[in-house]
């Protein structure tokens, strides 16, 4: 499963810092610690070295070690990496052990390690966005067989890793598994795909991650590699070539002791000369040792070796033979004679083999001419098809083969495609593409565009938008001008990719053109434009002009009676009033949600975007119970039809939803999977939107850090795009952390520079009150009251404009404040009272509950201690039942400067237990049940629960009863039942 270690030395010279460290990840991980180490270096400088020695400490402490490494020639074989790694292992498990997993991670884990394909659910449809389910499955998996030992994932070569393999690295990393489990890395710098050197950037600096980079051997270290064979100049002049480079100098040093002339003779014309193999510069001495090498081996041995350079890294001895068409008997004695001669290793699969090192690898695939390569590859290939391999197990090999015209090769390709365009879309798109170019060149533009249409989906479902808009356009430059319906979904989309991108003006002017060339313009096409025009207002907050828009697409859309355009016009419609607090806002969403509601789900798959719209209008109109309904129904029909995009826009607005209940615990768990998803796709303007919202969740929460490093990474982000209202929320969620830290002036200064000055032009709707009054309290934290009391009356102003509860309840406190800081306490408690009161009639807890703690503050300060008493401990525990810490902790010390002591309420009675005591009600009963062997999807089933809450509260079981299997919590439960007997 990995590339063996070097057997060149038994100690390793110069890295004593690098083993300690090594050491110190052990040690970190047999305490039942996650950790994560990354070796970092050029071609040769010893990671895979230092990677074996860690895999063979971590063996001798008793820790399971399970490695793979990433291969350059098969770097597009989606999740590779991990099957190297973790296929073989898991194949072994006991199916008993496996599914306690529960079937949804096995569903997932299915779809990308072989040996669980049985548990595959045919019947579930994928969503691209949802890739980090996957993610999780896999951390799930590691949690699972770490919970017996520690783990010690060793990941070689990871500068040529499959981007779905990548992405899963990077979570891993950013969501670590709640175990001992450590996951090491060794990669390229300057090799390394940017997006995941990035994310190692970031676990670096957060210190989730500890870099290595071995730096060259010293002279002395040098010459003791070299050993007794090279001696005097001959070791100088080789040290001075090789630059301290391990594996050049083992190379050199292998040579020596073939011929203790040959090499150093060479040396002296050549210090600096240098040739390119495996796309990196190798001293040319080292490459004339590795040409020797291999002339000097026997034909038979040559001819299997180049097969196996072919067949992959590692390689299967089968599947070598058939690449070299060698018989079976000839490929025996020829893989010992390679073994003997240490050209290839033997890894932990007793059948697969691997390479001394990659630029052996590759210098024996350059080596085989161009047509013997194409056919050993097309021998590959015939023979995985004959064994029914995968498509996407073929498709690197009829890659390699196929000619244009061949369309066999095309349709291998393009199923390679379909396997893999859920869990692994950039393969998925390099796979199309393929197909695509592999077309006869007379082939009809139906046939190129249906591979191109995928591409372009895969591409933008990694963030590959500008290639994926690219990909849309070569199919608008080649669709024929008679499919008219062809032609402007093309454009549309064309047009959404723009706008991604941040070129409106472009996506505007697109359409108009489409528009202005339509022959008919009372037609479905041109109420469809005038539909995409309408939303590319929204981009840049012209609500008049989108509102006009998507009228006259209203009219059009009934003229024409096509239902879902008239959805979809009338919730632009909806949402550009309710952006722009026009008082026909109402009207036009009752009407709309009338029409969607009466529509059945088929109706609207193709349309769904309308109800989404539709329920971020009923969320800027205060009617949260239709928006979480309208939500809902996008998210169901979404996953059913795999319509992973629509998630990033309604997502929030279910958090949104579940913060102004007062229900924390389910705001962040939606808003931390909407976050997992969108990172996958890329998207900075994505990312902010959902990650703004985040900062909101964690800061109700009391989590301010979390809360400030969101919203200063969306300010990082915007400083690249043109997005007013996304720099308006994150001015607002930046402020209100810094304001949170007791930074006044810094979080001021954030308000007015991303919220667009005193007046906050940049946020919209009844968040701009909101953000006023958040203005207030900064004023006022830094003694400017005038001003202070300036903004207050904006946000009344604003409220009055729009007529909303609880835009009225942020004006009422705003109002409250400034009074409360004028020496004018009677005033504010009554406005802080009428606050609460709005508040809690619109079902909002936490905003009534800070509220009356602002009530409660002034009530104390006009003397009315008996009251303000009454109003801050119903706060207390309003936002205690929340789990809104921060804002608790305000109400409490409130109530002692009322001279009232305050409970403890962070530690309830039922925490402070051991045993199944410190069990709440329902971990208790599902104790039980896991007792009486039901697994965790049969627990759901008979609690009527979803299989996540069942996941989550049996993950906190295992951390209360400090055990690590479901045996354990079945003798925990038979222990207390005896006792209890007795």
């Amino acid at each position: 499963m990995s590339r063996a270690s070097s057997g060149a030395a038994e100690t390793l010279l110069g890295r004593a810092d690098e083993v300690a460290a090594l050491s110190d990840a052990l040690s970190r991980v047999a305490g039942g610690h996650a950790a994560a180490v990354e070796i970092v270096g050029e071609p040769g400088i010893g990671k895979s070295r230092l990677l074996a020695e860690l895999a063979a400490r971590a063996d001798a402490g008793g820790a399971l070690v399970l490695q793979g490494a990433a291969s350059e020639l098969e770097s597009d074989l989606p999740f590779a990496v991990f099957v190297n790694a973790l296929d073989e292992f898991v194949h072994g498990l006991p199916a008993s052990t496996v599914e306690t997993l529960g079937p949804q991670a096995l569903a997932e884990l299915a779809g990308l390690l072989p040996s669980l394909s049985s548990y595959a659910d045919p019947a579930a449809v994928g969503l691209q966005h949802e890739r980090y389910r996957s993610h999780r499955a896999v951390a799930d998996l590691l949690e699972l067989v770490a919970a017996r030992q520690p783990v010690v994932l060793v990941l070689d070569d990871l500068h040529w890793v499959d981007w779905a393999s990548a992405e899963l690295v990077t979570a891993l990393l950013g969501r670590p598994p709640s175990a001992g489990v450590l996951i090491s890395i060794a990669r390229r710098p300057r090799q390394t795909v940017p997006r995941l050197a990035s994310a190692l950037d970031r676990a670096h600096r957060s210190g989730h991650l500890v870099r290595l980079q071995p730096a060259p051997l010293s002279p002395s270290d040098a010459r003791l590699l070299l050993g007794a064979q090279v001696i005097g100049s001959h070791a100088d002049a080789l040290c001075a070539e090789c630059g301290g480079n391990p594996f050049y100098l083992e190379e050199l040093a292998r040579s020596t002791r073939r011929d203790a002339r040959a090499v150093p003779a060479r040396v002296g014309d050549a210090v600096t000369t240098t040739v390119l193999v495996a796309g990196v510069t190798v001293p040319a001495a080292v490459a004339a040792s590795m040409d020797e090498e291999l002339r000097l081996l026997a034909p038979e041995s040559r001819r299997l070796l180049e097969g196996a350079a072919v067949a992959g890294d590692p390689f299967e001895l089968a599947l070598a033979t058939t690449a070299a068409d060698v018989d079976d008997a000839v490929a025996v004695e020829a893989l010992d004679d390679l073994l003997r001669l240490d050209v290839v290793r033997t890894t932990d699969v007793p059948t697969r083999f691997t390479f001394r090192h990659p630029i052996v690898r590759r210098a024996v695939y350059e080596s085989v001419g161009a047509a013997r390569r194409l056919v050993a590859h097309e021998r590959c290939a015939r023979a995985l098809s004959v064994v029914g391999a995968p498509a996407t197990t073929l498709a690197g090999h009829v890659e390699r083969s196929g000619r244009q015209g061949d369309l066999d090769a095309v349709a291998v390709l393009r199923e390679a495609g379909d396997q893999a365009s859920l869990r692994a879309p950039a393969s998925a798109a390099r796979w199309y593409g393929a197909a695509a170019e592999m077309l006869p060149a007379d082939a009809p533009a139906g046939a190129r565009i249906a591979l191109l249409l995928p591409r372009a989906a895969a591409l933008a479902a990694v963030g590959e938008y500008q290639l994926s808009f690219e990909c849309l356009q070569h199919c608008l430059d080649i669709v024929s001008r008679d499919d008219i319906a062809l032609r402007t979904q093309l454009t549309a989309s064309c047009a959404g990719l723009e706008h991604l991108l941040g070129r409106h003006a472009d996506a505007h002017a697109r359409l108009l053109r489409a528009l202005d060339a339509l022959p008919d313009r009372d037609s479905v096409e041109s109420v469809s434009f005038l539909a995409t025009l309408a939303m590319g207002s929204y981009f840049v907050t012209r609500y008049d002009e989108m509102a006009d828009r998507a009228r006259r697409a209203l009219v059009g859309a009934r003229r024409v009676g096509d239902v879902g355009l008239e959805a979809i016009s009338g919730a632009l419609l909806s949402l550009a009033g309710a952006l722009a607090g026009a008082e026909e806002a109402r009207g036009d969403c009752s009407e709309t949600a009338a029409l969607i509601d009466a529509a059945p789900d088929d109706l609207l798959i193709s349309g769904l975007e309308a109800v989404g719209h539709l329920a971020f209008a009923e969320l800027n109109l205060e009617r949260f119970d239709a928006a979480v309904l309208h939500a809902d129904r996008v998210v169901r029909i979404a996953r059913s039809t795999g319509q992973g995009p629509m998630l990033a826009l309604v997502v929030p607005i279910q958090v949104a939803v579940q913060l102004v209940r007062g229900n924390l615990t389910e705001a962040l768990r939606l808003i931390d999977d909407a976050v997992d998803a969108t990172r996958l796709t890329g998207n900075d303007r994505a990312i902010v939107w959902v990650v703004v919202n985040r900062s909101a969740v964690r800061l109700v929460s009391g989590d301010v850090a979390g809360a400030l490093a969101d919203a200063q990474e969306c300010a990082e982000r915007l400083t690249t795009l043109d997005e007013p209202v996304q720099k308006g929320l994150t001015g607002v969620r930046l402020a209100e952390a810094q304001l949170a830290r007791g930074e006044p002036e810094s979080a001021l200064a954030a308000l007015d520079e991303l919220g667009g000055g005193r007046d906050l032009v940049n946020v919209q709707s009844g968040e701009r009150v909101a953000a006023f009054e958040l203005r207030t309290r900064c004023l006022l934290a830094v003694g400017r009251n005038d001003e202070a009391a300036q903004a207050a009356q904006q946000a009344s102003a604003r409220a009055g404009q729009l007529g909303l509860v609880l835009a009225s309840t942020y004006a009422d406190r705003a109002v409250a404040a400034v009074h409360l800081a004028s020496g004018r306490p009677t005033d504010a408690a009554e406005a802080g009272l009428r606050a609460a009161a709005n508040a809690g009639a619109m079902g909002a807890p936490i905003l009534a509950a800070v509220s009356r703690t602002l009530a409660g503050e002034a009530l104390a300060a006009a003397g009315s201690t008996e009251l303000a008493v009454r109003e801050l401990d119903d706060a207390a525990t309003t936002l205690h039942v929340c789990g809104a810490v921060l804002l608790r902790g305000a109400a409490e010390q409130a109530l002692r400067r009322c001279g009232r002591p305050v409970h403890r309420r962070s530690a309830p009675a039922s925490e402070r237990r051991t045993g199944l005591d410190a069990l709440t009600s329902r971990e208790r009963q599902i104790a039980d049940l896991v007792s009486r062997g039901l697994t965790n999807a049969a627990i759901a089933k008979e609690l009527f629960l979803s299989l996540k809450t069942i996941e989550t509260h049996v993950r906190h079981i295992f951390a209360k009863l400090d055990v690590s299997s479901r045996a354990q919590i079945a003798r925990e439960v038979s222990r207390a039942e005896a006792q209890a007997r007795n």
